[in-house]
């Protein structure tokens, strides 16, 4: 998780101006208690987390499509609560941040080996290829980072809403999900499903890459709070988005096994160059004063 969220001048004045709005009883009966402490902290300079910069981005989505007849430009209490979140320079720089925060998400590359005789497992299930092993473990990595354990159940609980397995942090590119996950001793265990992809994609070479042992690395990618311990940096809190197969591991300590379908030759890939997500430009800065 991102650190060092410091609203602009310009946002903060905009919420100390919503706040003498607030006290002179433009809010409306519906304004929120928890809307006035947030602004207050707005207005303060202090650094917001990444969920506080989260909930002023999907405000201002939601409440800009409700702007009054006159472009909220008068006294009502839609253009207390614009203010209060920070008004027009607000929305601009929440939007800012969380297109940062989508597009670069931070990764733990975890390594794990392969072992396709364990067992002498070699399993199809309709064309599948289902791989597990640890995506996570607490020791310290190659950046003298380590994970508290509490951090992963709290993390897990979350992402097995949306257990989605991408290819190398790239959210447009779901190889499949993750079917099962536990955090035990040593780290974040999980089964993964890789889908079965159609013949002379990119997905196709992918998989076989998985299938043969060459692409061979999990990584957990999201937003991750760290503090400095012992020398040592401490992950303490982290909103698991994605896990990733990665061709990059960091942590070439946990050890997985895949079982699956052994597959013959696939026609050459064809390259697929997505386009990237863009924001909508933000609405033009108004007078704070």
């Amino acid at each position: 998780m991102a650190s060092g969220n410091t609203p602009p001048q310009a946002v903060r004045s905009a919420a100390r101006r919503g706040l003498e709005m607030y006290e002179k009883g433009e809010g409306g009966d519906g304004l929120e208690a928890a809307t006035v402490a947030r602004a207050r902290k707005i207005a303060s300079g202090a650094s917001l987390t990444d969920d506080h910069v989260k909930r002023m981005y999907s405000f201002f989505e939601r409440h800009d499509k409700t702007r009054p007849d006159d472009g909220g430009s008068g006294p009502s209490p839609w253009r207390t609560a614009w203010m209060l979140w920070g008004g027009n320079a607000g929305r601009r720089w929440a939007a800012s941040v969380v297109k940062q925060m989508q597009a670069k998400p931070a990764g733990k590359a975890v390594e794990f080996g392969w072992d396709f005789t364990l067992e002498g497992k070699a399993v199809e299930e309709d064309g599948d290829l289902y791989i597990e092993g640890y995506a996570s473990d607490f020791d310290i990595d190659r950046d003298g980072e380590y994970i508290a354990p509490g951090a992963l159940q709290k993390a897990l609980d979350s992402y097995m809403k949306n257990p989605v397995l991408c290819y190398h942090h790239k959210m447009s590119e779901a190889m499949g999900q993750v079917v099962e996950a536990r955090v035990d001793g040593k780290g974040l265990w999980i089964k993964a499903r890789v889908d079965q992809p159609e013949p002379g994609t990119e997905a196709a070479n992918r998989f076989r890459q998985v299938a043969k042992g060459t692409l061979r690395g999990f990584s957990i990618g999201g937003f991750f709070k760290k503090a400095a311990e012992r020398g040592r940096t401490l992950i303490n809190e982290i909103d698991l988005v994605e896990i990733s197969l990665t061709p990059t591991p960091v942590n070439p300590r946990t050890l997985g096994t895949v079982v699956g379908k052994a597959l013959g030759p696939e026609p050459a890939p064809q390259l697929d160059l997505s386009a990237l997500d863009t924001f909508e430009d933000a609405l033009d800065l108004l007078s704070q004063r």
